[in-house]
């Protein structure tokens, strides 16, 4: 990507770098893009529309753990995101899914790990507590995932459900009020208020979502 940046510069041509790491950074670019291409009001308008979705989509995240509050659980969903199968790979805190997540109301079951991206062993990811595994892998990992979650549900007796999600989540960039969206609206179809939340452990097993619908792994 630098050696193409590095061209266009030496063909004379206009490039701006943003940083990309978080909403923050997303919000900022977009209104810098409109004022790069000469349209500045434009460019603020929808820079505060995103600002302003990912505000609603936070309150309406606290609004839905208050009324699992007032039923005897406000316990936000604990989730494993999942970038890569083959190796393992999933978010931590402190990347771009984590804040996505936040976002959309769970809390990210590698909340200790000491990288953004780190790589899982099995024996780690089968000793975790989760409610929910966000699998935001490639499509064409079916081997390695299904491995993994085979040998999951065959040795918990734990109930966390799947959730498929579009590569939005782990890509940062305009769509990322949809992927919230998207993922607080699995949320409160598999963790509706007054279902009593209990973070099974080491088990990616029984329920699987693509939404809108929802299938068994084999």
């Amino acid at each position: 990507m630098k050696g193409r940046l590095e061209e266009m510069r030496r063909m004379n041509l206009r490039v701006e770098e943003f940083p990309l790491e978080s909403a923050d950074d997303i919000i900022t670019s977009i209104s810098a893009i409109g004022a790069a291409v000469g349209r500045p009001d434009e460019g603020r308008t929808a820079a505060d529309r995103v600002r302003n979705k990912i505000d609603e989509l936070r309150r309406a995240s606290e609004d839905r753990l208050n009324q699992s509050a007032h039923v005897g659980s406000s316990q936000r969903p604990k989730a494993l995101i999942i970038v890569q199968w083959d190796p393992l790979i999933a978010a931590g805190r402190g990347s771009y899914p984590d804040e996505i997540l936040q976002i959309a109301g769970g809390q990210n079951a590698l909340s200790d790990a000491l990288t953004p991206y780190p790589v899982l062993g099995a024996e780690t990811f089968l000793s975790l507590e989760m409610d929910a595994v966000i699998d935001a892998a490639e499509p064409g990992e079916n081997a390695a995932r299904n491995a993994i979650l085979s040998l999951a549900k065959s040795i918990s007796g734990g109930q966390a459900v799947r959730i498929e999600m579009s590569r939005s989540i782990i890509r940062p960039g305009p769509r990322i009020c949809e992927a919230a969206e998207e993922l607080s609206q699995a949320f409160s179809r598999h963790f509706p208020a007054g279902r009593e939340i209990s973070s099974a452990r080491g088990n990616a097993s029984h329920r699987e979502e693509a939404a809108p619908k929802r299938v068994q792994i084999p």
